[in-house]
């Protein structure tokens, strides 16, 4: 990303650098759906107070794993995403991400990788829409593919 989003400050974002080896040697140890606060959890809980019937969309949604390098022994993290920027795919975390759903199918980062191409595969970050075509709607139907 060009700039810091709010999913990357409240997410307790972390880059990593991972191993230059090919995808196909990355084999997926763990697999989540994750969700992870885009605004400070005190502006969640006022929100929650003042208006505890209407649902506030505070959350931003990725698919996370952990990989490990049949190559090189590396174990990292990746994660794909849909915002603002458009379609991500990078090597790092959301230390504050949790959890929703998660799968042990057993595939490689370029198995995962192909079905993140698949999923809106023409998609930039001008088609953003925070109601109707945003990253909660991208994570969900990447996960359905998995």
């Amino acid at each position: 990303m060009s700039s810091s989003s709010s999913a990357e400050e409240h997410g307790g974002w972390k880059l990593h650098t991972g191993c230059k080896c090919p995808f196909s040697k990355k084999k997926l140890t763990q697999l989540w759906l994750i969700e992870t606060p885009v605004t400070h959890g005190i502006v969640t809980l006022a929100l929650n107070i003042l208006s505890p019937l209407a649902p506030h969309p505070v959350f931003h949604m990725a698919i996370q794993c952990i990989y490990r390098c049949s190559q090189c022994g590396d174990v990292d993290y990746y994660t794909f995403e849909f915002s603002k920027e458009g379609k991500e795919a990078r090597c790092g975390e959301y230390k504050n991400g949790k959890c929703l759903r998660s799968c042990d199918r057993g595939m490689t980062l370029e198995e995962l990788y192909q079905i993140y191409l698949s999923t809106w595969p023409n998609a930039k970050g001008s088609d953003y829409d925070t109601v109707n075509h945003n990253c909660q709607h991208f994570a969900r139907e990447m996960w359905a593919e998995i």
